[in-house]
């Protein structure tokens, strides 16, 4: 379903347009990602291209939930990622717990 466009228009970006970008240009027929469609791909461009589409799926959702608004196929669909440390969420939560848990450093 197409978000809100209250929501969208509080974005820098527009979700749908990122999503159609990275799917139609920035794929490379062997595979990877790149920045620009006369470019190759390489791990620094496919990284930040998939966090790039995973950001725009689910840029609408409240965090709690995993409402992702996906353009094109079904199969094109992201799991949710971490903006700030760029894995996936339950991965961030599991890693900010674990190092709650281990407390202050001792000196």
């Amino acid at each position: 379903p197409p978000p809100p466009a209250a929501a969208a228009a509080n974005l820098v970006f527009n979700p749908e347009n990122l999503q159609r970008y990275i799917l139609f240009c920035a794929q490379h027929a062997n595979g990877g990602l790149r920045d620009k469609p006369d470019k190759y791909p390489d791990y620094y461009h496919t990284c930040y291209s998939l966090s790039g589409l995973a950001a725009a799926q689910f840029c609408h959702s409240s965090g709690a939930t995993a409402d992702a608004c996906v353009v094109g196929d079904a199969a094109n669909r992201l799991n949710p990622t971490n903006a700030i440390f760029n894995i996936r969420e339950r991965a961030a939560r599991r890693a900010c717990q674990h190092f709650r848990n281990l407390g202050p450093p001792s000196t």
